[in-house]
């Protein structure tokens, strides 16, 4: 079933802060809070740079991240933040996705229970194959990535997905066709064998 409140997605680009080369030789860390100095051993003062504001920093890299990316709650699911790459995927705008909760893509429900139940066991998820369904209700196969992580107390989760649809599509058809090609030589009323280039049986 297509998901209530569905449009077109539509894309974007995230402006990130420009960067500035640190004239010394040790590299800064472009994470480093706005007026925070790196300390340099052997100098009385540091050298002076320019420091990135870690929010832009982290959304730059979620904005030309090529998967998918986004940060939920723990506990119900509601999605926090997310790139334009999940909402090429889910086939709705960001603006709409964020407080939308990630229950309602799953196919089956139960899958997120699986999911915490993972979670709670081993503590992140990693490479799990996951069925979804788009805002329209087509069907989406990713491998799902999982880290959670605590932001001023909240449990929060950050989740990566890998597009395997394709594939997925290609394995069905594969097995279909085998599986009519079986059935066609157990049933057959003749000799059926194969030969290769060489003439001999394969």
């Amino acid at each position: 079933m297509p998901v209530a409140g569905c449009s077109a997605a539509t894309t974007g680009q995230a402006k990130a802060a420009p960067l500035t080369a640190a004239p010394s030789s040790q590299a800064p860390d472009p994470l480093e809070p706005l007026g925070k100095e790196p300390h340099n051993k052997g100098q009385d003062a540091p050298s002076a740079h320019a420091s990135l504001p870690r929010d832009e920093v982290l959304h730059a890299l979620a904005a030309a991240s090529p998967i998918p990316l986004l940060i939920s709650r723990q506990s119900d699911g509601e999605i926090l933040y997310c790139n334009e790459k999940l909402a090429a995927l889910i086939g709705m705008p960001v603006a709409e996705l964020v407080g939308r909760r990630t229950p309602d893509f799953y196919d089956d429900p139960r899958d997120r229970s699986a999911m915490v139940e993972e979670l709670r066991r081993q503590g992140r998820i990693r490479d799990r194959e996951t069925f979804l369904r788009s805002c329209e209700g087509a069907p989406i196969w990713v491998v799902c990535n999982i880290e959670p992580f605590l932001l001023d107390g909240e449990a929060l989760l950050l989740t990566a997905l890998f597009d395997v649809t394709r594939r997925k599509q290609i394995e069905a058809r594969l097995q279909d066709s085998e599986a009519r090609f079986r059935g066609f030589v157990e049933n057959a009323s003749e000799i059926v064998f194969a030969l290769d280039d060489n003439g001999l049986f394969t």
